[in-house]
């Protein structure tokens, strides 16, 4: 009789350890799939935060990255004719915007620049650093002497309004000159890149 309680008891017992087992597995699994979840959702949380940053912030590294690889083109590459530095200004009193740039010789002969074709943005008048006419900007006569340089600020012409440079401008640039031939021309590979400076 004691045997058998004592069979009925070891029986019990392990029914119900089984049991409890059985509970802590299954409240384990259910433990571990939250944990899943919460790391799944967080995941995509921040890819979604990631992605919509890329989305909707201004790209200013990319217009960084082009405005270095302009001057680098436009300081050094090009040839004969570089521009060793520009930038575009725009007053808020009158629309129209100015185009500056600082035009040299790299060549070793001496060159007369006829025209300089700029666009988009109607730059049809040229002025030098003194704010003295040269002329409408496809009829110039301007020599230069191997390593010499010159500014020249190309003004926007009547009715071509500020609003065709955009903030963060890429304006193309080509020059037409005599040089060992008459009417050569040189045709930027890379725009003229920056960002507009705005002035009272």
């Amino acid at each position: 009789m004691g045997a058998l309680r004592a069979q009925t008891s070891a029986a019990c017992w392990r029914a119900q350890t089984s049991v409890g087992h059985a509970s802590i597995a299954a409240g384990g699994r259910g433990q571990t799939s939250a944990e899943w979840v919460l790391i799944v959702s967080g995941v995509l949380a921040l890819g979604l935060l990631l992605a919509g940053m890329l989305i909707f912030l201004p790209s200013a590294a990319a217009s960084e990255s082009l405005e270095a690889r302009s001057r680098a083109y436009w300081g050094s590459e090009a040839f004969p004719l570089q521009v060793s530095n520009w930038h575009v200004n725009a007053g808020n009193s009158s629309p129209a915007a100015n185009l500056t740039i600082v035009l040299s010789n790299a060549g070793a002969e001496r060159v007369r620049v006829r025209k300089l074709i700029v666009g988009p943005g109607n730059f049809s008048q040229a002025y030098n650093a003194s704010g003295a006419g040269l002329g409408a900007s496809t009829a110039l006569d301007l020599q230069l002497l191997p390593r010499d340089s010159l500014v020249v600020v190309l003004a926007q012409g009547s009715g071509a309004g500020s609003q065709g440079v955009p903030a963060h401008y890429n304006l193309n640039l080509s020059i037409v000159y005599d040089g060992k031939f008459p009417s050569m021309r040189e045709d930027g590979r890379v725009p003229l890149a920056g960002e507009l400076q705005e002035e009272d």
